[in-house]
């Protein structure tokens, strides 16, 4: 399993669900090195979707009841799309 959500990502292993972080670090005089970073293993699907659209809320400047609301419906787009295709 491999489902991109922009700078997170959905994998698997024989026993978890695995969400994913894109980690880009760049020392002197290299080039950018990225790296997949795990944020958490989860039991099932839903509840690294779940995950990834807290990890997703934490990162906005969210201040009205409004700007919540947006960031739940555009997680919740990014979600729908990554999974359009399974």
């Amino acid at each position: 399993m491999n489902i991109q959500l922009g700078t997170h990502r959905i994998t698997s292993d024989a026993c978890n669900i695995i969400l994913e972080k894109l980690s880009i670090t760049q020392k002197e005089d290299a080039e950018p090195t990225e790296r997949w970073r795990a944020v958490g293993f989860y039991p099932n699907v839903k509840s690294a979707c779940i995950a990834f659209r807290e990890a997703h809320l934490k990162g906005t400047d969210i201040e009205t009841w409004s700007d919540l609301i947006e960031a739940i419906e555009e997680s919740t787009k990014r979600i729908e799309k990554a999974c359009e295709g399974l």
